[in-house]
Order: structure tokens, then sequence, then C-alpha cells
């Protein structure tokens, strides 16, 4: 009799993934594909994974979804070689200059 072979199913996802994420997929003994991006390809995948894990939080705000986002905001502030001294004062600078978020205006309309 014929010994039946569990056929594998793959699932594909092209995107940034975090970088311990290949070591935890060779230590489960699954196959997969993974390529390191060159540095022109770098910043558009941080924005596409910005994006994902804003809709994630969207769905489910909650810490662990804010930290996600952050983590590939801290991301792009290296590529983008955006010291942390730099970064606090273009913040510092906005918020002098509009403000922040935490009297929750909401602008329905202005006068053209």
């Amino acid at each position: 009799m014929a010994k039946k072979t569990k056929k594998k199913q793959i699932k594909t996802y092209n995107k940034l993934v975090r970088d311990k994420l290949p070591g935890i997929i060779k230590e489960e003994n699954r196959d997969f594909s993974i390529r390191q991006l060159d540095d022109s390809e770098v910043l558009n995948a941080l924005c596409q994974k910005l994006k994902e894990e804003t809709q994630e939080f969207c769905e489910n705000p909650c810490v662990e979804e804010l930290v996600d986002i952050r983590t590939v905001i801290d991301a792009i502030q290296v590529h983008m070689e955006i010291s942390n001294f730099d970064f606090a004062y273009k913040i510092r600078e906005k918020l002098d200059h509009c403000g922040g978020f935490k009297k929750g205006y909401f602008l329905e309309w202005v006068e053209t």
C-alpha cells in the first residue's frame, strides 16, 4: 500500500517582518523563503508596514498594536538617519506651532 504524504500548505506574505522571525520559523522546522531588502526598498516596505500596523491598531486599539506602530516609526527614523535629538526637536517645534491633540477638536468646516 502506498504511503500518503501530507501536502505542504504555503501561505504567501510578501511583507516586511521583524528581524527575529526567520530564526523563529527555522526553530519550528518549517520551510520558508526570505530575502533581505536592499536600501532602496526599505522605506517603501516600512511605509507599507506602518499602514498595516495602523489599520490593526484602529481595529483593536491596545498597547500591543501601539507598540507595533512605534517600532515601525523608530525603524523609519533610523533608516532616514534622523537623530533622536532632531526628531524630538521637530516634535517640539510642531507642538509649539500647531499644538497637539489633547483637546479633541474636530474641525467640521471653514469659510473659504
